[in-house]
């Protein structure tokens, strides 16, 4: 029996079972602590997440396309138990993530620490399933035993820029249970628009979430997600052990909340919803009382849809023009004794996070947000880039604060994979660039956003997710000893053709890091519609990233 320690998200079959086993499906009995159950049971209690996998333990779609084979050949028991105890030796720390799974001739025992762990035994015991479905050869003994290193794997969408409904999200969250990844950070409002219900401020429905275009093009996107849509989408994450971080922008990135009430900005100067991307520099005033009172009503509203521990105030690119031509941002200064601009953000930031901790939150926010050392200690800093090296976020890192790390050149999903190839983001070591040693323990995980920006559709996002976040999956969970890539190759395809079978497709993995010619090309087809400028000054950034 093959034992292991695997640190892989997705376990590779490497030895076959023994001869002498009888043929039956996986599906014929399952225990449950000892109580007999059927396999609609078990899915019931660890899913309806795993029911689109079904067909592949009964039996599997061939690799040709043509009908399932006859199951699994397979042991005839499953035994399943949640034994916190079994694990407090061995396993320190992310216990309820924690799982062995024992595959012999006559059973298959799943243990975990908690409901996460099972889940995840359950994904791993899945994928041996597809892997080896329907061709007759059976399941290989093996033990696996296994953890995750962060206790954040993460993956955030933007649903601002252009708007997904419900069950697209649902089947990204059914993406993150085969990855185990258990964040699923929501990018619930930006400039292009606002998305979730107000009763409070009707306003935000009929104005802030509809724009009339689209990077200058006549084409109109709206959509918001009423209280009932949130409840359920919560639901459905909390089944599959994701927590979901909503994450609502400010005092930057508010044109769509501008559009309906002006006055929250310090000129008061009515516009649209923009249609454009970019940094606006119109911003929610500092310096009026009003607008401290606007955003803690607007979320004592709707915190409670998100009964999470944490959630995502923003904090990024926050122009400080305006604040610095307005009367009542520079009286703000004057009165609450700060340094400057930077000190009058944290100020503002610090007036949010005290409404999150009144409902029990933590507030996270984007590295821009600590620049000024008044930043609440307790805010996790989200970093994801600074222009001139990371000096200042470092400055940051004082007292107990946290680190989640989604650097731009690595884990940024929305760029084509001429610029974030594949194979780069496998090799990354996840890192805030001078950062000391001493605060490596300080990063409680890793994250990719997917900014929506050019993502209009879902077969453009699995175009932009796929293959990308398979490496931070792995990475996240703790990928340890090295592999030869085209071992890693081989073994995703496999996982390529299982998730292809259930609705899956992005790019192929084969394709998905490009270099010379065919990246050049596909960088120059994504950004000279945006600008030939910007084209040439990501040229000079990747080179100058590669020198680093």
């Amino acid at each position: 029996m093959q034992k292991t320690n695997s640190h892989e998200v997705f376990p590779s079959v490497k030895h076959v079972a023994t001869n002498g086993r009888s043929s039956h499906d996986l599906s014929s009995r399952l225990y449950l602590n000892g109580e007999k159950k059927t396999v609609e049971d078990v899915l019931s209690v660890f899913a309806p997440l795993f029911e689109p996998f079904v067909p592949l333990v009964q039996g599997s779609p061939k690799h040709d396309g043509s009908q399932p084979g006859p199951g699994i050949r397979g042991p005839e028991h499953i035994s399943l138990k949640i034994d916190r105890d079994g694990f407090s030796r061995d396993v320190h720390t992310h216990m309820d993530s924690s799982y062995r799974l024992k595959i012999g001739e006559h059973e298959i025992e799943i243990s975990a620490g908690g409901h996460s762990g099972m889940i995840y035994a359950f994904s791993s015991l899945l994928q041996l399933c597809a892997s080896e479905g329907g061709n007759g050869a059976g399941l290989p003994a093996m033990e696996i035993s296994d953890s995750p290193v962060f206790s954040h794997r993460g993956l955030m969408l933007d649903v601002s820029r252009h708007f997904f409904n419900v069950s697209t999200v649902k089947k990204l969250l059914d993406l993150m249970v085969v990855l185990k990844m258990n964040v699923f950070h929501w990018h619930l409002s930006d400039d292009q628009g606002w998305r979730v219900e107000s009763f409070t401020f009707p306003e935000l429905n009929t104005i802030s979430s509809r724009r009339e275009k689209t990077a200058s093009k006549s084409r109109p996107v709206g959509g918001y997600y009423t209280h009932d849509e949130i409840r359920e989408v919560v639901r459905y994450a909390g089944m599959r052990g994701i927590e979901i971080i909503p994450e609502f922008d400010m005092p930057g990135h508010v044109s769509a909340i501008l559009a309906a009430f002006p006055q929250l900005s310090c000129r008061g100067v009515h516009g649209p919803v923009p249609g454009d991307f970019g940094i606006f520099e119109d911003v929610a005033c500092a310096g009026k009382d009003e607008v401290y009172g606007f955003f803690s009503t607007l979320l004592d509203e709707i915190l409670p849809l998100f009964p999470g521990p944490r959630v995502h105030l923003g904090g990024d690119e926050v122009p400080k023009s305006r604040w610095k031509e307005c009367p009542r941002c520079q009286e703000k200064i004057r009165s609450e004794a700060l340094k400057d601009e930077e000190d009058l953000q944290a100020f503002f930031m610090n007036s949010m996070i005290r409404v999150l901790n009144r409902h029990g939150k933590t507030c996270v926010a984007w590295n821009e947000a600590f620049y000024s050392p008044a930043m609440e200690d307790s805010a996790i800093m989200q970093f994801w880039r600074e222009d001139g090296g990371a000096q200042l976020s470092n400055t940051a890192l004082h007292g107990d604060r946290k680190v989640i790390l989604s650097d731009f050149w690595h884990y940024y999903l929305d760029y084509p994979h001429g610029m974030t190839p594949f194979n780069k983001t496998w090799s990354y070591i996840p890192r805030i660039p001078n950062m000391k040693p001493e605060d490596a323990e300080r990063i409680i995980g890793i994250e990719a956003p997917l900014w929506t920006e050019y993502v209009p559709n879902e077969e453009r996002l699995y175009a932009m997710i796929l293959p990308r976040i398979f490496a931070l999956a792995e990475t996240a969970w703790g990928r340890k000893s090295p592999e030869k890539f085209k071992n890693v190759l081989r073994r995703l395809e496999r996982l390529e053709l299982m998730l292809a079978r259930i609705g899956y497709s992005g790019t192929p993995v084969r394709k998905a890091s490009p270099g010379g010619i065919r990246a050049f090309f596909q960088l120059f087809r994504f950004f000279v519609p945006i600008s030939w400028s910007r084209f040439l000054g990501t040229l000079k950034e990747l080179k100058r990233e590669g020198r680093r």
